[in-house]
């Protein structure tokens, strides 16, 4: 009977330990969750204390960012509405002479043969009245300037190029 007495403590003294060891095993293990979960809590606070301020930072970039893009899209509006402007003036300006330019065409058309005839006269009088009233001391190279200017002055006075003018002098023979 003292064995079995004796078996029976050991039994319950190992059966005692090992409830003991489980107990305070459970409570370290309670004890690191709570330590885990507070932990994790205050690292939880910090990350969305962060965030927060990232948000904040994001939003006040985010609207200067707004403005900026707003300023420079008012910028290029308004060169857009003077490119505008400016297309149309030119625009204008561009009919205006085509306008002149068909006028001068149509007024050029209407004249008849014997004003035009009339007018290659007068023109190429007055070329030759120049050209004759040139100093016969004038060097070669004188000369051919002297006569461009004459040509130019000439296709100026009248309205016609000097391309023109030429023509005039080739059709009525002129070599000077």
């Amino acid at each position: 009977m003292k064995k079995l007495l004796l078996a029976i403590l050991l039994i319950a003294l190992i059966v005692g330990v090992a409830y003991v060891k489980d107990w305070r095993e459970d409570r370290n293990r309670q004890q690191v969750f709570a330590e885990g979960l507070q932990q994790g809590r205050q690292d939880g606070d910090r990350d969305r204390e962060v965030i927060d301020s990232l948000q904040r930072t994001l939003q006040s970039a985010e609207a200067a960012f707004a403005d900026s893009v707003s300023r420079h899209t008012q910028q290029y509006e308004d060169q857009l509405d003077s490119l505008g402007e400016e297309i149309v003036r030119r625009d204008s300006a561009i009919t205006a002479l085509s306008n002149r330019s068909q006028t001068a065409r149509d007024a050029e058309n209407m004249d008849s043969v014997e004003q035009r005839r009339q007018r290659e006269l007068t023109v190429l009088a007055h070329y030759k009245q120049l050209f004759l009233a040139l100093p016969a001391d004038l060097s070669a190279y004188e000369k051919r300037v002297a006569v461009d200017e004459i040509r130019q002055q000439t296709a100026d006075k009248y309205g016609i190029t000097v391309t023109e003018l030429n023509r005039l002098r080739d059709k009525h023979a002129l070599s000077y």
